[in-house]
This record gives structure tokens, C-alpha cells and sequence, in this order.
């Protein structure tokens, strides 16, 4: 499914206003994809938004062509839900939430449910089972063991010398003061050493291991990982499969987030797509890529379904146009935008769920939806901005913003002619 955004726009003065009667129309298709997994669901906003600037003139640009999906919701602008949290305070918290289950001062055994399970530890050599859910866990000052669970899980050991292991899902383990241990077992981890001589194992997964300030020791095992000493004098031991290091004695440089590497697979199949076509391929901008990172997190804050910009942010009152809060530092004429969301399993690298967002069939992914196609393959872009959020669920939120500066705009290529306001 398709849909668009018809904007009427006109000049006032030195500014471009949406007439009062603009109706911009958001539309979701969700989809079941049962190649990965036979709960995962994935989604891509089948609206893209298009604009255009030249003096004394403003072109809206639209795209139609339905097509109807099994599963379809809709969704009209003007009924918003945001959840407000509690405004009681509970302690003890750990990283900010109430905390569900809380240890004592001596040595327990804490077991989380099949649910989502904040767990405090106290003092004491604990022991602590996240078990299933998307857990988080603190551990205390004593040498506590933590296994996270199933669920996309963030663990915190704190103080002591512990022994943390992920388990299924995205985890994020920090070690904290002390000598640890930290594991990640399967699926796509990030693990922080942080301070103390930590020892930092990869897992199944593509991993990211980081140091700390002290003399760590890192082994990638199996999976394709990224491996970083930081600030100490350390050791790493990548396996075949890693990116090789040429030494882990001097600090490396600072290791990329997961978000970092979704956005870097999504050049990739960009420029793939466009160099396969003739078209130029895009250098990323670092005013674009802010511009998209605050929208990506912006919309994993509203949920689905997914928005535009200009459907959703707060200054969008009716006298603003399209892209208004784009960066000044290039004098843009061309603006686009593409937006997606999409579940991962456990088992899934930065790659294939990219792959996935690109390639959905049937209009449900950016390469099979014309009018997102056609911005990727934009012969007026010359920069790409990319924002890629994973919430705690392990949900990817990714925003395209494309723009171009060249006045005319170049033709299209041919597959992109046919397309309204093109």
C-alpha cells in the first residue's frame, strides 16, 4: 500500500506556510514476516514526504496507487495517546524505574518472572535470574552473579567483582567497579567493561566489547564483533569472523553504538541500489544525520504509527511547511523523507534487518514501496541524513532525510518518471 501527502503550500513574505486546509493523511501497513520469526512483526510507514523550493514558486508533491494488504490500519491525524509515567518515586530504582524486585543486605537468590522485572540487589554476594521479559537488573556493591534471561535485557553489576551473562535477545551489560566477568551469549549484545581489569566475552551474536579506563582482556568468540580496548592497556583477541584490530595495547577508538551500525548497513543498500541505477551515490551529512536521530527517537517516544516530521512535531501548528527545522548550514532546494519500523529477533544482525526493511514485498518495505524507492533513488539528493533508534524492545526506528541543492532539479531516472509530482 501507498499513500501521500498533499500539501498546499503558499509564499508569505521571505517564509513558506501549509494553508489552513492542508489534511495530511499518516498510514501504517503492518505485516507478518514469518522467514525470521513467527512472532515478529515489522512495519513501514507507506507515506514519504517530498518537497521542493525555488524562489517565488513551491511545488507539493504527491503519490498515489493503493494497493490493499492482509492486515491494514489507518490511522487519521488528530488523536494523540502518550502515556504519562507514575509521578511516585519508589526506591530503590534501578536506572531510573521503581524497582519490582529488591534484595537485602545479605547474600539472596533473586528471581525475576516471565514479565518485565526491574531487580535491585543490596549488599551481599547475590545471585540474580532475569528469566523471560525485557529486564532491568542492578547489582550491588557485594560480587553478585546476574544471568539477564530471555528478553532484550540492560544489567548493571555496579560495585564488587561480577560474573554477568546475557542470553537471548539484545543485552546491554555494564560491568562497573570491580573485576569482572561479562558474557554475551547470544544474540546482538553491547558490553561495557568500565572500570576494574575486566575479562569481555562475545557471544553467538555481532557484538560490540568495550574496555574501560583499566587493563582489560577481550575475546570476540563466535559472531562477527567489534572489539575495543578504550583507555587501558589491553588484550583482544578477535576470532576469524571479527574486523581485526591491529592492536589492542594503544586506546581504540570509541566503539559504535547499535544504532551506528543499523545506519551504516543502511548506506550500504542505499548506495547499492543507487550506483546499480547509474545515479550517484550519497555521502552522509552530519547535520542530516542529528536531524534524523532526534526524529528516530522522537517516534519510538509517539509509537506506531509511524510519523513524518511534519505530521508530528511539536512546532507543526498549521503555519509551518515541510522540513522547516532542517539544518541551515546548506542552502537546500529538495528535501525528502523516508521512515520505518521494524521488530528484530534475537538471531538477526544490523544487516539482515535492514535487508528486511529494504526488500518487505508487496509495497511493505522501502525498495518495494514506489514512493520510497523513488526518494532513495532521488537524482536531486546529494546528502543523506540517517537516524537509526533501537528502543528497549530491540525495535529499530529509522529515518531517511535526503537533500538536494542543484536548481533545476535533475530529471528523474525512467522507473521514477511515472511517479505523481516527479
Amino acid at each position: 500500500m501507498s499513500c501521500s501527502l498533499t500539501i498546499p503550500i503558499w509564499v508569505g513574505g521571505d517564509h513558506i506556510h501549509l494553508s489552513r486546509t492542508t489534511q495530511i493523511v499518516p498510514c501504517l501497513v503492518l505485516f507478518l514476516d514469518f522467514s525470521v520469526n513467527p512472532k515478529s512483526i515489522s512495519a513501514v510507514d507507506v507515506g514519504d514526504a517530498h518537497a521542493r523550493e525555488r524562489p517565488m514558486r513551491i511545488e507539493s508533491r504527491q503519490r498515489s496507487g493503493w494497493t490493499i494488504p492482509t492486515i491494514v490500519a489507518v490511522l487519521l491525524l488528530g488523536f494523540t495517546f502518550i502515556a504519562s509515567p507514575s509521578s511516585a518515586q519508589a526506591t530503590p530504582t534501578c536506572n531510573g524505574l521503581d524497582a519490582t524486585i529488591v534484595g537485602t543486605d545479605g547474600a539472596d537468590v533473586l528471581v525475576g518472572t516471565d514479565g518485565v522485572d526491574v531487580i535491585v540487589a543490596m549488599a551481599g554476594a547475590d545471585t540474580i535470574y532475569g528469566r523471560e521479559g525485557n529486564d532491568i537488573i542492578c547489582g550491588g556493591p557485594g560480587p553478585d552473579f546476574i544471568l539477564a534471561g530471555k528478553g532484550h535485557d540492560q544489567v548493571w553489576g555496579n560495585g564488587g567483582n561480577d560474573r554477568i551473562k546475557g542470553d537471548l535477545g539484545h543485552d546491554v551489560l555494564y560491568g562497573g567497579n570491580g573485576q569482572d566477568v561479562l558474557v554475551a551469549q547470544a544474540g546482538a549484545d553491547e558490553v561495557y567493561g568500565e572500570s576494574g581489569r575486566d575479562r569481555l566475552l562475545g557471544g553467538r551474536g555481532t557484538d560490540v566489547l568495550r574496555g574501560g579506563v583499566d587493563e582489560d582482556k577481550l575475546f570476540g568468540n563466535n559472531g562477527t564483533d567489534l572489539l575495543y580496548g578504550d583507555d587501558g592497556v589491553d588484550y583482544c583477541e578477535p576470532d576469524a569472523a571479527d574486523p581485526l584490530q591491529e592492536s589492542c595495547e594503544t586506546p581504540q577508538v570509541a566503539a559504535p553504538s547499535l544504532g551506528e551500525l543499523y545506519e551504516s548497513e543502511n548506506l550500504k543498500i542505499i548506495n547499492a541500489e543507487r550506483e546499480s541505477r547509474g545515479v550517484a551515490a550519497l555521502q552522509r551529512h552530519p547535520d542530516l544525520d542529528a536531524y534524523a536521530r532526534a526524529w528516530a527517537v522522537e517516534m519510538a517516544t509517539i509509537g506506531l504509527p509511524l510519523q513524518h516530521q511534519t505530521h508530528h512535531s511539536p512546532a507543526f501548528t498549521g503555519s509551518s511547511y515541510p522540513f522547516q527545522n532542517l539544518p541551515s548550514s546548506q542552502p537546500w532546494v529538495t528535501a525528502f523523507e523516508n521512515v520505518g519500523y521494524a521488530t528484530t529477533s534475537p538471531q538477526e544482525s544490523p544487516s539482515a534487518v535492514m535487508e528486511r526493511l529494504f526488500y518487505a514485498p508487496n509495497g511493505y518495505g522501502f525498495m518495494s514501496s514506489a514512493g520510497h524507492r523513488c526518494n532513495v533513488l532521488e537524482t536531486a539528493a546529494i546528502e543523506v541524513g540517517l537516524g537509526v533508534f533501537v528502543d528497549a524492545d530491540g525495535s529499530v526506528w529509522v529515518a531517511q532525510v535526503y537533500w538536494g541543492t542543484e536548481w533545476p532539479v535533475p530529471a528523474p531516472i525512467a522507473e521514477c518518471a511515472s511517479i505523481a509530482g516527479r
